[in-house]
């Protein structure tokens, strides 16, 4: 996809931006980082900072730290859509998860729709995640109707964020989905061979699990055959070690029988 150009408007702040960070002491070689975070798919350029020095950035004495509001938010926002270096993107979604703006995740919900085009690595779509789960927390009516188009696209990154997107951690959620709402998300893709798909389907059975234990057990052991090592590995991760052992059984019954015939 090729990066826009920044607008005139916030071009000087992001240049400002884009300078303070490449002055930053880097620890993390740029192939490796790629590596870790896309399978070395990324177009993205990474400068090989850890987390504490990306966060310590924001409280730099930066033109676009000075911001508020609406016009924070469309700075921050242009900074996503034109950036091509994964720190300053991880530093715009920053500005939407802290608390002040994340309790009121639905107001950017028209972001956030678009926030998903540039995802490309795990990093940044599990953050999406955070606040795409905040917003079906808070309208579920409106949100969903996007995961469902998500979970029907043929971009695994969109894919993902339509299951990961649900629940995030489920622990964060007050109020959580139906099973029976859930379900057909994760069902949709549960033979899918993307690798990052793989695991987001892993992680919202887990969280599935979580809040519904039986009927999710009940499914993974009906569905056991149809899990990737990936998606086993993740979904059974919180599981008491005798329910897990049980479903690896089951699941290499079905993939020996399968062998066999």
């Amino acid at each position: 996809m090729k990066t826009p150009t920044a607008s005139h408007k916030h071009k000087a702040l992001h240049d400002e931006l884009h300078a303070w960070l490449a002055g930053l002491p880097r620890s993390i070689d740029e192939d490796a980082a790629k590596s870790y975070l896309s399978g070395g798919t990324s177009t993205l350029r990474f400068l090989g900072l850890k987390t504490p020095v990306i966060d310590s950035v924001r409280k730099a004495p930066l033109r676009i730290n000075a911001l508020e509001g609406s016009e924070a938010v469309d700075a921050w926002f242009s900074l996503w859509e034109t950036s091509p270096i994964f720190e300053a993107l991880t530093l715009a979604q920053s500005h939407f998860t802290q608390k002040k703006l994340f309790s009121r995740a639905l107001e950017h919900w028209p972001l956030f729709k678009k926030m998903v085009e540039r995802i490309e690595n795990w990093a940044h779509s599990d953050t999406l995640s955070k606040l795409v789960a905040a917003c079906v927390e808070a309208d579920a009516k409106l949100v969903l109707p996007t995961l469902r188009t998500w979970n029907a696209s043929n971009d695994p990154w969109k894919q993902r964020q339509s299951v990961v997107g649900l629940l995030y951690y489920a622990q964060a959620r007050k109020a959580c989905l139906p099973f029976e709402t859930l379900l057909p998300f994760v069902e949709r893709l549960l033979e899918n061979d993307h690798f990052y798909v793989k695991k987001g389907v892993g992680w919202t059975l887990r969280e599935m699990h979580n809040v519904y234990p039986k009927e999710t057990y009940a499914y993974l052991e009906a569905n056991i055959h149809r899990l990737s090592a990936y998606a086993f590995s993740a979904s059974t991760e919180k599981m008491t070690a005798a329910r897990k052992a049980r479903l690896k059984a089951k699941r290499l019954a079905a993939r020996t029988a399968k062998r066999v015939r």
